[in-house]
């Protein structure tokens, strides 16, 4: 049975009074029994687990007592002390309240029972999204009940695994942290922006919060928003227990969260240096702590270097706990999964000039960091708060709830897809060698042979197929066979297409984004044989597609269907080297460069770096882009370049001929191959 494990918390949430469960309140929990019932869960499993998170356990009376003094308990929450089993009532003396069986029975006997219909409408999606005012992510593709009890059964177990140290409100955030969806790295419409974080752009009151927390970028002032919106105080230690509690897989994508590019690779915020009585120095993400040691002038002691690293995991825990678990921006709860560290000043911002090593120490540190949803991140890029709230007022401002709900739709029915797309490329491939989780890659063809229990866990793309370590496009395959795969799979989108554009209150913008959802079959073949679909961008901080245009990785895969099986490995080599050649600094147009203000007689860092990476390849005075970096540019020149001008090898038939000729190709598809040359002629 399968089913959206996201529901349960939301329903929960939903269904008490203030929208925060409380396993010590046994209304809350009867709730919760039924909402585990209704989503089919096993009666063993639900009586076990039910059992667990109202029985808590301690060592000692003393663990005891230091809990309930801070979470005052219910007398009728049952506990384990030192392994006997009572309640909290009689472990402190306090007057037992009434038993949880009278209080289940007065609930049933005054609380009338509802209709069908009542309780369809409670639990209808749209109700609760029209009623609640924020977004409920009800669409999430479903989980397995094995996943379900997995999650449920691990935070049974955390919920006192710190000894007290983790408060109610984080436990909750660990919750929701266990059952968040897995952010949603590609896929059609990923990035736009929800209805409800338009509005909080555009309109007042929050629009003006927004530009007051920004404050024309005075660092001083930013850091005042910053902790306004990060308002809650946690401990240290709570941050660690709690952190501690989270999915391991989560734990280690925190600590990569925020990464800039390779120029200030050593500049990441990593925490404060501080040391404690003894003299042993220790990393804190708590800028209160008062053992942070601090310069001659005052200012606190950093540490940065390069990323992931655990204390950097550590202080987005942070920020997301001190945030509440809310979004900086609009105030909706965050999707721990699909969420991102937002420099609040754009870490590229330029708008008072490329950005100084004060700008960048400034904008890379815990005082201009925020967390907010990925779509909104992707959004505001590096621009200042009014620009972007010029460009979203610019771009989404006509936008009616009819054009969310169309897209919705467009973009989720594209979505479904894209798995089939994936199928479609890896069932034209000969041997293929899967991935496998944490290292190593196991083939196919042994894979299918082995038990469940022997199986090793693989490696998945975001839409859920095993990623390829490598793989050949099979000898069965030729040009006719590949253009039919190519142009079945187009088809099949073109159909879907066709569907919403023959509706008549589409406008023209509408139908403009519908029409640019195409199928990526092309890359798709590319990736089904372990092949890079892009390169490092000049920035370091992000992989460039070699193509925006699918037609382009198409063409690669025809012409290798259209030589010999065994001459199919020379194509794969040529493009692995294509990507060498396209990441070196000289392509991407960076240099090392020795650093003229470092200080020989200081400590090496980033205020006294003894190398800088600096452009050198840059666009010529009089363009559009004068004085900025060409890299990518010449990025995509110098791939085609590459391919081009490969031969086949010493020894082979065909020595010295070229191996992707152009010239062979359906003209749809020479188009995208050709480039200028120095002169400036298209060749």
């Amino acid at each position: 049975m399968k089913f959206n494990i996201n529901k349960i918390l939301s329903e929960w949430a939903y269904r008490v009074d203030d929208g925060q469960p409380d396993v010590t309140n046994t209304d809350h929990v009867n709730h919760l029994r039924e909402i585990l019932y209704k989503f089919g869960l096993p009666h063993k499993f639900i009586v076990d687990y039910v059992h667990g998170l109202t029985e808590v356990d301690f060592p000692d009376q003393a663990a005891f007592k230091k809990y309930d003094a801070k979470h005052k308990m219910r007398p009728t929450t049952k506990v384990t002390i030192g392994g006997k089993t009572t309640t909290a009532g009689e472990a402190s003396g306090k007057k037992k309240e009434k038993d949880t069986e009278d209080t289940e029975d007065k609930t049933k006997t005054t609380t009338p029972a509802k209709s069908p219909e009542e309780v369809e409408s409670h639990i209808d999606p749209k109700t609760r999204i029209q009623n609640l005012k924020v977004r409920a992510e009800w669409d999430f593709d479903a989980e397995t009940e094995e996943k379900a009890i997995k999650a449920l059964s691990h935070l049974a177990k955390k919920v006192d695994a710190s000894k007290g140290n983790i408060s109610e409100r984080t436990t909750k955030l660990v919750a929701l942290a266990w059952i968040s969806p897995a952010r949603k790295n590609s896929g059609y419409g990923k990035n736009m922006q929800t209805k409800f974080q338009r509005d909080s752009v555009l309109k007042d009151p929050n629009k003006q919060r927004l530009l007051d927390v920004y404050d024309d970028a005075i660092p001083k002032e930013v850091e005042k928003g910053v902790r306004a919106i990060r308002k809650r105080r946690v401990s240290e230690q709570e941050v660690i227990d709690s952190f501690n509690a989270l999915p391991p897989e989560l734990q280690k994508k925190f600590g990569g969260k925020g990464k800039v590019g390779d120029k200030n690779k050593n500049n990441h915020f990593r925490g404060y240096i501080a040391k404690d009585e003894g003299g042993k120095e220790y990393t804190t993400s708590d800028f209160r702590d008062p053992n942070i040691q601090k310069d001659e002038n005052g200012t606190p002691q950093i540490d940065r270097g390069t990323l992931p690293n655990k204390n950097r995991a550590l202080l987005i825990w942070r920020i997301y706990l001190e945030q509440g678990g809310m979004d900086a921006y609009t105030g909706e709860p965050l999707q721990v999964g699909d969420m991102d560290l937002e420099h609040l000043v754009g870490f590229n911002n330029s708008d008072k000039g490329p950005p100084t090593l004060d700008d960048v120490l400034n904008r890379e540190n815990d005082a201009n960091f925020v967390l907010c949803a990925s779509s909104m991140n992707q959004t505001k890029k590096d621009r200042s708060m009014p620009d972007y709230v010029e460009h979203v007022r610019k771009n989404e401002a006509d936008r009616d709830d009819e054009y969310y709900e169309r897209m919705d739709g467009v973009y989720g029915e594209a979505n479904k897809l894209k798995p089939a797309t994936e199928q479609r490329a890896l069932a034209s491939m000969d041997e293929v060698e899967y991935k496998i989780k944490g290292g190593g890659a196991i083939k196919k063809s042994e894979y299918d042979k082995m038990s469940d229990e022997e199986k090793p866990k693989l490696s998945l793309t975001d839409d859920g197929t095993p990623k390829t370590k490598s793989a050949t496009i099979s000898p069965n395959i030729d040009q006719n066979a590949i253009e039919l795969i190519f142009e079945q799979d187009e088809k099949i989108y073109d159909e879907l297409k066709g569907t919403f554009l023959e509706d008549e209150s589409i406008d023209k913008d509408d139908k403009d984004d519908i029409k640019s959802i195409n199928s990526k079959i092309g890359k798709k073949f590319i990736q089904g044989m372990g092949l890079p679909g892009g390169a490092k961008d000049p920035s370091g901080r992000r992989t460039a597609a070699v193509s925006s245009n699918d037609e382009f990785y198409k063409s690669f895969a025809y012409q290798m269907a259209g030589v010999p099986y065994e001459d199919r490995e020379l194509f794969k080599e040529i493009w692995r080297g294509g990507i060498r050649h396209i990441q070196t600094d000289e392509v991407r147009g960076v240099e090392k460069q020795e650093n003229p203000d470092f200080d020989p007689n200081k400590k090496e860092g980033p205020k006294n770096e003894k190398f800088k990476l600096v452009s050198v390849l840059n666009y010529p005075e009089g363009h559009k882009k004068a004085g900025k970096n060409r890299g990518k540019a010449n990025q995509t020149k110098e791939f085609r370049k590459f391919i081009r001008n490969a031969k086949y090898p010493e020894g082979h038939p065909k020595e010295g001929q070229p191996l992707f000729d152009i010239d062979k190709l359906p003209k749809k598809y020479q188009k995208g191959w050709r480039y200028k040359n120095d002169k400036g002629e298209e060749v």
